[in-house]
This record gives C-alpha cells, sequence and structure tokens, in this order.
C-alpha cells in the first residue's frame, strides 16, 4: 500500500473503533432493556438475556458480559453480536465498505472488488439473510423474554398493592389509640384529616413469606401512601412500644442477634407522598411543607401552631416516607470533604457520595396541588449533614424541574438534631428559626431556586418571620 492508501484505510478503523457502543445498541433495540447502575448501565445480554449480567460504561465507551466473559468497544460488540471478523464488524458500523487495501491481495485496484455495504468476501445472499433471519429470531426471544418479565414485575406490583390496601382497610381510627399515644409521647397531635390509622396487632416479617419469617407482633401506626396519580399506593408502618423511650418498638430477631428496623412500607411509595394536614381555611393549598419522616413534619406544624402562625391557612404538610423517594437518584458522585475510605489497595481516598443533580428521567417526583406556589423542603440535621444537603438539592431540582412556576426552598434543622427534637426541647427554638440553619447552602448551578423561606414570598401571609 502507498501513504495515502495507508492512511485511508487506518482511518476507516479508527472510526470504527471509535463509533459508540450505545448508539450500536439503539440501532438494535437494546438500549431501551438497560438501566442505569451507578456511572454503568446495566441489564440483559443481547445474546445470552439474564437481568443485569451485561454492562455498558457510557463514558469510557465499552460493554462487557460477565456469562460471556467478553468485552470491548463497538467493533468487538458487533463481533460478538453477529459472529463476524474485525473487517466485517467495522462495515457493519459504518455502513461502509473496507478501502481497497482491505482485499485479499493488499494491492491498490487488484483483485475482487471491494464488498458493498452489507455484505463481506464470502458471504452470500443466502448466508447474509440466514444472519438476519438469526438477528429477527434472537430479538423476538428476547422481546418475549421482556414481555413476560414485565408482567411478572405487574402482577407483584398489583398484590403488594392489595395486600397493602388490606392492611390500611383493617386499620382503625387513629384516635385514643396507642399509635395516638405514641405521637403525643413526640409532643405531636394528629391533625385533622391526617392520613394516619392504628392497628392492634401486626406481624412484622423479617422478608416476605413464605420465605420470611414474624419477629414481632403488636400495634403499629398506619400512614397510607398516595401515589403521584392521587390514588392509594401504599402503607408505611411504624410497630409502636410505648415504654421505649422514643416510643417505638425495639424488635430483636432471635436467629440473628440484629436488630430490625421497626418501619416497613408495603406497596409502592415512588412519586407517593403521606397527607398529614391540610390548609385550616379549607381552600386549596398555596404552600407545601415537605420533609422525609411523619414526625418531622408534624414537629413543623406543631412550632406553627404554638406560634399562631398564619401561615397554617394556606399550607398542606405531607411526609414523602423517604429521603430517597423526595431526593431521587443522582446523576453523579461528588467527594466527601472530610470522610474517607481506605481502597483495596490500602490507599485512603475521599469518600464519593451522590451529588446534587438529579437524575430527571427516573422516578416520579411527588403530585403537588394546582395551586401550590411555594414549596418548603425540611430536612434532618440528626443524619450526616453533607449527603443530606446534597439530596435535598436533589429534590429541589427535581422540583423545580417539573413544577417550574413553583419557588423551592431548603430548610435544614442544626447538625446533630432534628426538628422533633427541637420540638420536644423548646429550648429557645422557636418557627422564626425554622428557616436559618447554621451552615446556609450554596446555590447550586443545577438548582433553579434554594432558599430559605424569605419574608417577602410569604410574609403578607403571616408565615414564618425570616429576616434575610
Amino acid at each position: 500500500m502507498n501513504g495515502a492508501r495507508d492512511r485511508a484505510f487506518s482511518d476507516w478503523v479508527r472510526r470504527g473503533q471509535s463509533a459508540k457502543v450505545l448508539h450500536e445498541l439503539g440501532r438494535r433495540h437494546h438500549l431501551a432493556r438497560l438501566k442505569r447502575s451507578g456511572s454503568e448501565l446495566v441489564g440483559p445480554c443481547p445474546t445470552c438475556g439474564g437481568d443485569d449480567r451485561f454492562g455498558v460504561h457510557p463514558g469510557r465507551n465499552v460493554w462487557n458480559c460477565r456469562r460471556c466473559a467478553i468485552g470491548g468497544d463497538a467493533i468487538t460488540l458487533v463481533q460478538h453480536l453477529d459472529g463476524v471478523d474485525f473487517l466485517r464488524a467495522v462495515e457493519i458500523l459504518l455502513d461502509e465498505a473496507p478501502p481497497p487495501e482491505a482485499s485479499p491481495t493488499g494491492k491498490a485496484g487488484r483483485g475482487p472488488k471491494p464488498p458493498s455495504p452489507g455484505h463481506t468476501p464470502g458471504e452470500s445472499d443466502a448466508d447474509r439473510r440466514a444472519r438476519e433471519d438469526r438477528h429477527r429470531a434472537l430479538a423476538l426471544a428476547l422481546a418475549t423474554e421482556d414481555a413476560k418479565r414485565t408482567a411478572v414485575q405487574a402482577d407483584f406490583r398489583r398484590k403488594e398493592r392489595e395486600r397493602a390496601h388490606d392492611i390500611w382497610q383493617r386499620g382503625r381510627t387513629i384516635v385514643a389509640s396507642e399509635a395516638e399515644s405514641y405521637l403525643r409521647l413526640r409532643g405531636l397531635a394528629v391533625p385533622p384529616g391526617a392520613r394516619l390509622r392504628a392497628t392492634l396487632n401486626l406481624a412484622l416479617w423479617d422478608a416476605p413469606p413464605p420465605n420470611g419469617k414474624v419477629v414481632h407482633r403488636g400495634p403499629a401506626m398506619l400512614a397510607g401512601i398516595e401515589g403521584p396519580d392521587g390514588h392509594f399506593s401504599g402503607v408505611h408502618i411504624t410497630w409502636i412500644d410505648l415504654s421505649q423511650v422514643n416510643g417505638k418498638a425495639l424488635v430483636l430477631d432471635g436467629s440473628t442477634g440484629e436488630f430490625v428496623p421497626a418501619k416497613k412500607i408495603r406497596g409502592s411509595k415512588k412519586g407517593g407522598s403521606i397527607l398529614l394536614g391540610r390548609p385550616l381555611n379549607g381552600l386549596p393549598a398555596r404552600v407545601l411543607f415537605i420533609g422525609e419522616g411523619i414526625e418531622t413534619v408534624l414537629s413543623i406544624r406543631e412550632a406553627l401552631l404554638a406560634a399562631e402562625s398564619q401561615v397554617l391557612q394556606i399550607a398542606e404538610f405531607r411526609s414523602a416516607v423517604d429521603l430517597g423517594n423526595l431526593a431521587g437518584k443522582a446523576e453523579d458522585r461528588v467527594p466527601h470533604p472530610t470522610r474517607t475510605i481506605v481502597d483495596k489497595r490500602g490507599r485512603i481516598r475521599r469518600e464519593m457520595v451522590a451529588g446534587p443533580t438529579p437524575r430527571l428521567d427516573t422516578d416520579p417526583v411527588v403530585a403537588i396541588g394546582a395551586n401550590v406556589e411555594d414549596i418548603v423542603l425540611i430536612g434532618d440535621g440528626d443524619s450526616e449533614p453533607f449527603a443530606t444537603r446534597l439530596a435535598l438539592e436533589r429534590a429541589a431540582a427535581r422540583f423545580a424541574d417539573a413544577y417550574p412556576y413553583v419557588t423551592v426552598k431548603l430548610a435544614m434543622a442544626p447538625e446533630g438534631a432534628d426538628f422533633n427534637d427541637l420540638w420536644r426541647a423548646k429550648e429557645g427554638w422557636t418557627p422564626d428559626r425554622l428557616c436559618r440553619p447554621e451552615n446556609p447552602p450554596e446555590e447550586a448551578p443545577a438548582v433553579r431556586a434554594i432558599t430559605v423561606p424569605a419574608q417577602a414570598s410569604l410574609a403578607d401571609h403571616g408565615a414564618l418571620s425570616c429576616p434575610v
């Protein structure tokens, strides 16, 4: 080959090597079957199936199948899927025949004519049709497998919602129950209309039946979860033991010697929330206070009641069930400012935690009322403060993206405490301190509005006095 023709062939190969793995998977209608897991996309292998044995790292533009024990770039992907050689794989990726230098003679202008796109030397039309038939059959088999898996998952979710609804329906009024006594122990009252009930003797399983076993039975507080569509989607359960300091049951698994969390969620929590109080004026809410825990949100409401705040006339209070449901998944991870870990090689590295930028194309955002103008995100300080702050920033960004007409505000409890601690202690804590955290957040570029409840936006409703 002369220099120019050699460069042409090398350029053809380089373009194949730089082809995107995701593009090729998308062209083969396989990309939709992959789900994000950290920095990778994982799912079934296009050839051997499975659930999560196949992974793609978009940043590195590489793929790997643990079952097939093979991986690499887009060229090796095509070789793996189509059973072709290197040159044919490049040709398929580029939809372009190789330069003349790829001919068997190795001399430009001599030997067989270069194959046209979609063909390789030695592959007849019958061979090509057979290969394409195999691909169609494989695609059909994978689609059938997907449909079966989807049906099984949908059936499981339906049955789980039915079980959750049965638990909720068997609950009784929370008034004069141990669940109400539990809230009173935490310094809280049950607001009118709150989706809270009580049950006298509910079983706590360490795992779903038939594989699990009952590790505790006793009274519990039930909280109905309202899904994004406004209908019942699940139930949050808190087991109660009024002899404990915080009123929650302390459950020891006798077979493992470990304590079992005395909280469970049955049904679905995604995009759901628990109604804990409506506006006192009986009109649609204009302000939404929403936080992770039931006790946290009710503590804010109690403090506002004690201060005779007029914001209660227009405010709704909801629990997002947990911080993950409120904040959603992160687009990336960031180094923690102080925490470190030791890696496998014994090196000390900064611990990576979920960052402030949310992944906006995944789980649904908690639904809000049509008249809501301000959302106040409530964050406790008794969890790791840096990670909690970032989680609430993700939540703020999600709400701002889903509801661009709403102002999103952030309120954090002091580090090491939660709002229920503050409310019960009553050591100089008043609602005007709600929006003055000790460490105000820096505004994140990805977040449209992360502020504290400003006097200007809520003062006309007699809301929290929050000088800035």
